[in-house]
């Protein structure tokens, strides 16, 4: 009788296997959030306000100092912490590096991680 019930406890999950479903109330609930998601709109920046980021980058790319820049994506905005290692003005793309914090990191062989982010998706930038 006790090789039964621990062959009952190690059944894991299966139990409930077969229980999974929506119910019709939960799924028009869950495909009206996904209707009423909407794109996000960029801010409008003003000439001032532009200035001061533009010379955020330059301070950056210059002496070499981490900035967070906010950028915007298809739902809302995100951020990243880097140092601008490059501009293009050509391409409207500015790109940051965020490096490994500390000697262990480095000696683990993690790559610092990079990222481009063109002029019209930043929202802000904080030094």
């Amino acid at each position: 009788m006790s090789d039964n019930m621990d062959e009952h406890l190690r059944r894991g999950n299966l139990l409930w296997e077969g229980s999974r479903m929506f119910l019709p109330e939960h799924r028009e609930q869950l495909l009206a959030q996904r209707r009423s998601r909407q794109a996000f709109r960029m801010p409008h920046l003003d000439e001032e306000r532009l200035a001061d980021m533009s010379r955020a980058v330059s301070d950056s790319f210059t002496h070499e100092q981490p900035i967070t820049v906010v950028y915007g994506t298809k739902y809302g905005t995100q951020r990243f912490t880097g140092i601008v290692k490059g501009v293009d003005p050509f391409a409207g793309r500015v790109k940051l590096v965020r490096t490994a914090d500390n000697e262990s990191q480095a000696a683990s062989g993690e790559e610092d991680e990079t990222l481009q982010i063109a002029f019209r998706q930043i929202v802000d930038i904080q030094e």
